[in-house]
């Protein structure tokens, strides 16, 4: 296999970029619009874009149980953009549960991962479980946050081609692997 280019830090990636927020919540869609518009007036490189996803208890016909016993519902991330990061749990109806997420079958919690390269991680599927603490109702609601961050094409063909270091995780050849 050919050897890949040195490792790129992501927060050290990051933080030499101009990144512009979307201030109101945007599509994958306009998000790439966003970014296109910023690029030529404010000469962005990334764009960010809150997104979030509603969920009705009455949506969902069969909830899976843990080895504990609780409850939870999984679902892989939407790929609405090249990294994201900032999830979260919001409940519409006093929800009690908690997130945790999965990468190759690897669960992390929310304190040890930050960000997901979506672009670097082409072969791994990002899922999010939330587990009730307590049963939910039929009626229950909920909403997961997250924000997006779209890259220009010439960031976006390096990140996706390059080893990719984060706190917890490598990038390579299209998986995400915990750093150990």
């Amino acid at each position: 296999m050919a050897e890949m280019a040195d490792t790129i830090n992501l927060e050290d990636f990051l933080s030499s970029k101009k990144i512009v927020h979307g201030e109101s919540e945007i599509n994958h869609t306009n998000g790439i619009r966003f970014l296109i518009e910023n690029q030529e007036k404010e000469n962005a490189d990334i764009i960010t874009y809150n997104y979030t996803k509603h969920f009705s208890m009455f949506g969902i016909s069969v909830l899976e149980m843990d080895k504990k016993g609780n409850y939870f519902y999984e679902y892989s991330l939407d790929r609405n953009g090249d990294i994201v990061d900032n999830i979260c749990f919001e409940s519409c109806s006093n929800l009690n549960a908690q997130l945790s997420y999965y990468i190759g079958g690897i669960e992390y919690t929310p304190e040890e991962i930050d960000k997901f390269v979506v672009v670097s991680a082409q072969y791994h599927d990002f899922k999010v479980r939330i587990t009730f603490l307590k049963k939910p109702n039929p009626g229950d609601e909920f909403k997961i946050l997250s924000r997006y961050y779209l890259i220009n094409s010439p960031d976006r063909t390096l990140l996706s081609k390059s080893r990719i270091k984060t706190k917890t995780n490598i990038y390579n050849y299209g998986m995400c692997i915990k750093n150990n």
